[in-house]
């Protein structure tokens, strides 16, 4: 005898939403590395551009770009935003990073370069 009533599908278990979470990141990574490839080949724009458009540019770090154009040392930018001269070291050099600089003169002229920054 059939019932009238739908059944339901069984509950998914840890294991089950562990595996679509791996899979959905492995997905959103995939879909990442064919926007950058696409965005590459637009004509008039550098790979650099592409990859601060896709891992994007905090604002945090566009106030500390400022501060780097500004002249400032680490721990002068450490006093301004209130934060451990280690601390201001290691987001300078993370932006270093971000625009493949060697220098801070370097970033700031990329930043320009990006409009990441106005002099």
């Amino acid at each position: 005898m059939t019932s009238s009533r739908l059944e339901r599908p069984p509950r998914p278990t840890f294991f089950t939403k562990r595996r679509r979470a791996v899979v959905g990141a492995a997905a959103r990574t995939r879909l990442r590395q064919l926007a950058l490839q696409v965005l590459d080949r637009v004509p008039g724009r550098c790979p650099l551009q592409t990859h601060v458009v896709m891992c994007g540019f905090p604002r945090s770090g566009s106030t500390l770009l400022q501060l780097v154009a500004e002249g400032l040392s680490n721990k002068r930018i450490a006093a301004r935003l209130g934060i451990s001269e280690h601390t201001a070291k290691f987001h300078v050099n993370a932006i270093l990073g971000k625009l493949g600089a060697q220098t801070r003169a370097e970033a700031v002229a990329q930043a320009v370069r990006l409009g990441l920054l106005l002099l």
